[in-house]
């Protein structure tokens, strides 16, 4: 309460200046003020959308795949004036443990990059289960075709296989408890559900079909030995990156890819310099949420009929430790002693 001696005397708040308490008078008839017309309105409920209808809103997006970010690194970059493709991935492995939303993850595990042919290679990230699926299909596809492909028709074949696996699933999850597939559901939804039983069904379809989850880096060489690089992202979107020459996918790309513009990595880099400058990017990527410490590093080229070549994990170690004690980003001491004036 305000002090009463510092209340000036016309103050509504003086105790010396209240009004007199006035008895009613039933000769007299009082007018009531009009009632606030909003304060009798219903409380409207918040609006879920209908696939987020048995969630709160406090456990959207608690973890990074939730923001369609994805776990892992993938890197992809061209060099050696197109004559050669390196790629390195961490070895990390993320599984979700149903019904309780932790998860369960280990290092080392796992090789995130398989081969299409000998020409042709991918790697994965995020929803590992279902890009390998798009991948062994993709795979059975070339086993039976021994023709060399362009650009555009590998992808092709890769969009048009993830996104026949992302239908899949919609359908899967979606209209799965009705026995129904998508062509009866376009021809006779709306008459069994309703305008708002179909416009419901078809909103969860369209969710699940674009975060499907799966995320592709797809590198190799086309019918006229030019290297590429393209990448795959929900709902099946195909990104050229022939222009820069690299790029990176999962939850530590924004790191990866800042390292490899800083070094300013071109397809012309020499393939020994290409080699450190993608490790060193992995080895920035590993600062993010989902990325490993254990890296996997391969040389694609034209001359190994194999599709690749891995290089030696004690390899590896020695870049590691270069990259420790002369690469890594750190702040000079000298730039700290200048902004202190001590120097």
């Amino acid at each position: 309460m305000p002090n009463k001696s510092i209340l000036p005397k016309n103050s509504p708040f003086c105790p010396t200046n209240r009004r007199p308490s006035v008895k009613a008078n039933p000769s007299v008839s009082v007018v009531q003020p009009p009632k606030r017309q909003f304060l009798e309105r219903p409380r409207m409920e918040p609006y879920y959308p209908p696939s987020f209808s048995q969630t709160k809103p406090s456990e959207w997006g608690t973890k990074p795949s939730d923001w369609g970010i994805g776990m892992t690194v993938c890197i992809a970059a061209i060099c050696d004036f197109g004559n050669a493709i390196v790629t390195a991935s961490d070895q990390m492995i993320t599984m979700e443990m149903a019904g309780d939303g932790m998860d369960v993850s280990g290092d080392g595990l796992v090789s995130k990059i398989r081969g299409l042919d000998n020409r042709w290679g991918v790697m994965m990230a995020d929803n590992l289960g279902r890009a390998s699926d798009i991948v062994d299909e993709v795979r059975r596809a070339r086993e039976d075709s021994d023709a060399k492909m362009n650009l555009n028709e590998m992808k092709n074949c890769v969009v048009e296989t993830y996104q026949r696996h992302a239908r899949l699933e919609a359908v899967r999850q979606v209209l799965g408890p009705y026995a129904m597939d998508m062509e009866t559901f376009i021809s006779e939804g709306l008459g069994l559900f309703g305008d708002d039983g179909f416009r419901d069904l078809r909103y969860r379809l369209e969710h699940v079909h674009s975060e499907f989850g799966a995320r592709l880096l797809v590198f190799g060489f086309d019918n006229r030995d030019q290297a590429h690089v393209f990448s795959v992202i929900p709902p099946g979107t195909a990104n050229n990156h022939d222009l820069p020459g690299f790029w990176a996918i999962g939850a530590g790309q924004a790191a990866a890819l800042s390292s490899l513009i800083f070094h300013a990595q071109t397809a012309s880099t020499r393939l020994e310099t290409a080699i450190y400058q993608v490790c060193a990017a992995k080895f920035m990527a590993e600062s993010s949420p989902g990325v490993g410490r254990s890296t996997f590093v391969q040389v694609n080229t034209l001359e190994d009929k194999r599709g690749g070549y891995m290089i030696n994990p004690d390899t590896i170690v020695k870049i590691r430790n270069l990259w420790d004690r002369h690469g890594k980003p750190r702040v000079p001491a000298k730039a700290i002693q200048a902004l202190l004036g001590k120097q």
